[in-house]
């Protein structure tokens, strides 16, 4: 015998949740010892020369002419030297003095639909139905 079937389920499930914390109290403290050191620093821009082109003059033939400078720019820093010893900070502090709370919902949906083929093998075996005659009972009733 052959057997198909087809089931569809449905669902659609809920999440809720809800938090609470107490306030929280913390304390932090950084201790440091800072040498910062900075050498020398030195820069120099050298001469830079200040051209004019004469604009009625062809274009190869004409050559920029230099009619003046700018330069001979120097820049030194001296050392330099940063030093702080025994550098210290120190914070107390309550996160959510009155506590902190919150909640989250979540919703889903989902469908599952399902086939199935299959085959049933075996042997069905209708008992023998037997009537009997009874001798007392001979015409009584049946005609």
């Amino acid at each position: 015998m052959k057997v198909k079937g087809f089931a569809t389920v449905n669902g659609h499930p809920e999440a809720k949740g809800k938090f609470s914390l107490n306030p929280v109290h913390f304390s932090t403290s950084v201790h440091a010892n800072m040498d910062l050191h900075v050498g020398s620093i030195s820069a120099e821009i050298s001469e830079v020369p200040i051209r004019l082109a004469i604009p009625f003059m062809k274009r190869k033939a004409r050559k920029l002419m230099v009619i003046g400078s700018v330069g001979g720019i120097k820049v030194r820093l001296e050392p330099l030297r940063v030093t702080a010893e025994r550098l210290s900070l120190d914070m107390e502090g309550v996160l959510g003095t009155k506590g902190i709370e919150g909640q989250a919902e979540g919703e889903m949906s989902c469908e599952s639909k399902v086939k199935g083929k299959g085959l049933l093998e075996g042997t069905i075996v209708i008992p023998p139905i037997i009537f009997k005659e009874d001798d007392e009972s001979e015409g009584e009733g049946c005609e």
